[in-house]
């Protein structure tokens, strides 16, 4: 089994006791095991679905409800017709879709900073694919602005210790910001080409984003961020590592 199939079954699996019994599904958790890449992107999936079964069950009917539909009841009963199980089904997938678009209206409309952060940090984690790799800085920059996103950022002195592998644009809040790759020149598990990410949004689609030049530390989802603003740009760079060698890179 592939990483790509692996993802297939795994995009299925709910938390389950005896779901681990299938055996393609068994496979798949095993090669989650082994595959430091898909284990990442395995965790921003239960993350997501924790978040929409949160969102479920904040929704509370109405405490008079059950009395409603139990007085309601007709007495006799009548036969159940083709008709009457499309007319139900169809309001069940309803129900489904208006709480699927309910849970995810929260995060849409959220623009704070915080929020910004974590949608980078989370996009690192996970698998991704560059949208343009080289370890060329003005060819980085081009690519950028014809992408629509910032292109004409000020990078920290310390980033020129890194060794850049290309970059893609994040979609955020009808945007896009730049996330720029980079290796901090240690070990990697396999399939892993960075460590070292840097990432830049236009300051006025993060209103809540921080006023100062000086950038403050941070960690988010055992990743360590720092964030600053800077000439109109607000800026994290993040690192899987702690705050000692974040700092060699800023």
């Amino acid at each position: 089994m592939n990483r790509e199939h692996a993802r297939q079954i795994l995009l299925l699996h709910r938390p389950d006791p005896g779901g681990a019994a299938d055996p393609d599904l068994a496979e798949a958790l095993r090669l989650v095991e082994r595959d430091e890449e898909l284990r990442r992107w395995f965790e921003a999936q239960r993350m997501a679905q924790d978040a929409i079964r949160r969102a479920f069950r904040k929704i509370t009917p109405p405490p008079a409800l059950q009395e409603q539909i139990i007085s309601e009841r007709p007495w006799h009963t009548r036969p159940v017709t083709l008709r009457h199980l499309v007319a139900v089904a169809a309001g069940v997938i309803l129900l489904f879709g208006i709480g699927l678009w309910w849970s995810g209206q929260t995060p849409r409309e959220d623009r704070s900073f915080a929020t910004y952060r974590s949608r980078m940090v989370s996009t690192a984690l996970r698998a991704y694919g560059m949208e343009l790799e080289t370890n060329d800085l003005a060819s980085i920059r081009a690519f950028l602005k014809q992408r629509g996103a910032p292109g004409d950022f000020v990078s920290p002195p310390g980033l020129a210790q890194a060794t850049g592998t290309g970059c893609l644009t994040v979609p955020w809040r009808g945007g896009r910001a730049a996330m720029i790759c980079f290796q901090t020149g240690r070990p990697r598990p396999p399939g892993q080409s960075s460590d070292l990410w840097f990432f830049v949004v236009d300051r006025a689609v993060v209103p809540d984003a921080p006023e100062t030049a000086t950038p403050q530390v941070t960690t988010v989802n055992a990743v360590t961020t720092a964030s600053w603003t800077q000439q109109g740009k607000t800026y994290v760079l993040a690192v899987e590592g702690d705050a000692t060698l974040l700092r060699k890179f800023l």
